[in-house]
């Protein structure tokens, strides 16, 4: 059985609002949330759809691609540098774009598979170790804490425009 599911706290609210009808015809399932809920659900998941407007980083992309998991996502923000060519993107605003897009996971499975295998290249692109490293050379350049050659490389490749 195909389902659309939905996880977070602020979902259930959204479920709260909808016809119970509609609701049924989705076939949604809204679950809370937490790592072990997050990890069933991307383990068991054909993909993930990823609709935000405003995005900080978009840490789901991230976590969908650890999972091994292709990404359909909107083109909003800072989400296709994150999720880079291991997504479909559409445009946020349309809900043709956006069903265009859920197309190509259903019609499409070559194209996943292209998005998967590119999943590797991408999250190496995010190393949380050189993360953490370079807030540590950004605070301390702030605080005016003097910064060793590595903190100030870190730091002036942190700040370079």
């Amino acid at each position: 059985v195909t389902a659309l599911v939905a996880v977070g706290l602020a979902v259930i609210a959204v479920r709260d609002g909808l016809h119970e009808a509609f609701v049924d015809q989705l076939g949604l399932v809204v679950i809370g949330t937490g790592a072990a809920v997050a990890g069933a659900v991307l383990g068991a998941a054909s993909f993930l759809v990823f609709p935000s407007l405003f995005e900080g980083l978009g840490l789901p992309i991230l976590e969908a691609l650890q999972y091994g998991l292709p990404v359909i996502a909107s083109d909003a923000t800072c989400i296709p540098e994150v999720g880079g060519a291991a997504a479909v993107y559409f445009d946020g605003r349309s809900i043709e774009s956006m069903v265009a897009a859920l197309l190509v996971g259903e019609r499409e499975p070559a194209r996943l598979d292209a998005s998967r295998a590119s999943a590797p290249a991408v999250l190496a692109q995010f190393d949380w170790q050189k993360a953490a490293r370079t807030f540590v050379a950004c605070y301390r350049a702030v605080a005016g804490v003097p910064l060793s050659d590595r903190q100030q490389a870190l730091f002036t490749e942190a700040t370079a425009t």
